[in-house]
């Protein structure tokens, strides 16, 4: 249990629905506390090495206070897109986390008889549509199970599978045509629906096992008869082939998606390959140039989730930068911090790649000082440098592969010998 300070939350003030007169108008609003995420600061990895939740808010109500994330309360509209989009699970929403969802979503797939049915899941955004609308719906179409999200943000790509590793039958999107006040309108969670629909298509389970529902809040009648169509569609569907297994195990950290992805693949028994391109693929496939790579490894250093890292061996100096597709969020940050231009990022999820050990992007050897045998650089970053300050006209020294102490030491003695010779 999240303890819910006053920190947390968010005050606003609700006002009547229809019209209201003049007089009215100074007593028909209230206010009242929304609970917001917050950062956890002990798990947040800082802006510098990730910031993916500051690039991730329309709002910009996620901002950078020095190398930490900090949500402002006035900017949140509570919507939850931060949590999901953060690898380390540091946005943490009280009354919202992944966890409590997944839960509930447990509890509405279970009969009466402790079996599970091939129910609808409907996500329902709370802020488009009105509490007590929502429960009727509820009550008239027991087979459907309402979720309530704070916005379809949260909708994502998790959260839709989870539902049908759990045995879904279908998941319903239900948001207002008139669009959310979180500014995260349907074209901005369309993608997640399309990617999850060509991953459905991949394991042989029909595409149209997914439905996005516009419904105006006073169109809750016509929300209930269009639910309830989708639900005698899926019906007629029958059960997915995932019924018959158990959930896929939930880490306790790291990212959720690739290992829900490998334990839906391995039930069915689908076979690893061909690619998904379509829609808001949330995987990033990196291609490098190594005629033009140094070894720097500030992309290894720059990605927050792992996916480029460095492998140095003592013994023999062998050099290698690696890439594992699985743990890639297609950030893009490696790109963007690359000196040479030498890294391109293609929005992609590879089977073939998933899952498997880290590939080897770039190899060299690890160059050592001549003075105390210290790693000084990879020879393909020195070698860099040498050929730009030689293309500069520039001199270059003796003392080019010392380490910085060696250069200085040897510096020292150079000036020593230069006075003995004066005296």
């Amino acid at each position: 249990m999240v303890e819910v300070g006053q920190d947390k939350m968010k005050l606003r003030f609700s006002v009547a629905d229809g019209e209201v007169s003049r007089r009215e108008l100074f007593t028909a609003a209230w206010p009242r506390y929304e609970v917001i995420p917050y950062i956890d600061t002990t798990k947040c990895l800082g802006c510098e090495e990730c910031g993916l939740c500051v690039d991730g808010c329309l709002l910009g109500a996620v901002r950078a206070a020095g190398d930490e994330a900090a949500i402002d309360t006035a900017l949140c509209s509570g919507c939850g897109a931060c949590v999901e989009r953060c690898p380390s699970r540091a946005v943490v929403y009280p009354t919202f986390t992944l966890e409590k969802l997944d839960r509930e979503m447990e509890e509405l797939l279970l009969s009466e008889d402790g079996t599970f049915a091939p129910k609808v899941i409907a996500a329902v955004c709370q802020n488009c549509l009105p509490t007590t609308g929502l429960d009727k719906v509820g009550q008239l179409a027991s087979n459907v199970g309402i979720l309530s999200v704070p916005c379809l943000a949260m909708a994502s790509p998790w959260l839709i599978l989870r539902a049908f590793d759990r045995g879904a039958g279908g998941f319903a999107l239900v948001s207002s045509g008139d669009g959310c006040h979180s500014g995260y309108g349907e074209s901005h969670w369309q993608g997640n629906v399309q990617f999850v629909r060509e991953v459905l298509s991949h394991w042989n389970i029909e595409a149209e096992r997914i439905r996005i529902v516009d419904a105006a809040k006073d169109e809750i009648d016509s929300l209930e008869s269009k639910l309830g169509e989708f639900a005698r569609e899926i019906d007629g569907r029958g059960s997915t082939p995932l019924v018959a297994h158990q959930p896929t195990p939930v880490p306790d950290d790291g990212l959720r998606l690739p290992v829900l992805l490998q334990g839906m693949s391995g039930k069915l028994g689908v076979s690893l390959e061909g690619v998904i391109r379509t829609g808001a693929v949330p995987f990033g496939r990196v291609a490098l140039d190594a005629s033009r790579c140094t070894g720097c490894s500030l992309c290894a250093v720059d990605c927050p989730t792992g996916a480029m890292a460095v492998s140095a061996s003592e013994d023999t100096g062998a050099y290698r930068l690696l890439f594992e597709h699985g743990n890639c969020v297609a950030c893009g940050k490696c790109v963007e911090i690359c000196p040479e231009d030498s890294i391109s990022l293609e929005l992609i999820l590879a089977w073939c790649e998933f899952g498997q050990p880290a590939a080897v992007l770039f190899m060299d050897s690890v160059v050592r000082c001549a003075g105390c045998g210290e790693p000084i650089g990879t020879r393909a970053m020195l070698d860099n440098v040498k050929a730009r300050l030689m293309a500069g006209g520039q001199y270059l020294p003796d003392r080019f592969e010392l380490c910085p102490v060696c250069k200085v030491k040897a510096q020292f003695e150079s000036w020593g010998t230069v006075t003995e010779q004066i005296g």
